[in-house]
């Protein structure tokens, strides 16, 4: 009769010192689930970030045009911003560091002038006119 006893508590002792199966996919589902709410959170910080980069660099490209305008009394042709990243005539700097003609997204920026006004813009991600969120056209004029 003892020995049913030991052969009764190894069989609960061993049971009880591992989860189920049950129990491990719930605790991954669970951690699975928090994955993808912080991936979404993290995107949207990220998009932001864009955004605001672009913005900044805008305005920088801006500031590079009325330099190149003072020294050559003319704008760049609007499709070759690259010409900004050659050095000044005047003071041997260059207008803008390379790749800065170009938005977080890799897409070219494009300006032009209305009413007297520089206007620079990045078409967002998609590289393309309109659109919202990640998407949404960028500005040296927004917010003004």
């Amino acid at each position: 009769m003892h020995s049913t006893q030991v052969v009764k508590s190894s069989k609960i002792r061993s049971r009880k010192m591992g989860y189920t199966l049950m129990e491990l996919m719930v605790v991954i589902a669970i951690i699975g689930l928090l994955a993808a709410m912080a991936t979404v959170g993290v995107r949207h910080i990220l998009v932001r970030g864009y955004q605001t980069t672009a913005k900044s660099e805008c305005n920088q490209i801006v500031m590079a045009l009325e330099l190149y305008h003072q020294e050559h009394e003319a704008y760049p042709p609007a499709d070759n911003l690259a010409v900004l990243e050659q050095k000044s005539e005047t003071t041997g700097e260059k207008y803008l560091a390379k790749g800065d003609t170009k938005d977080p997204w890799g897409n070219t920026y494009d300006f032009f002038i209305q009413d007297g006004e520089i206007i620079v813009k990045s078409y967002g991600k998609d590289g393309k006119q309109g659109g919202t969120g990640a998407n949404r056209d960028i500005s040296n004029t927004d917010d003004k």
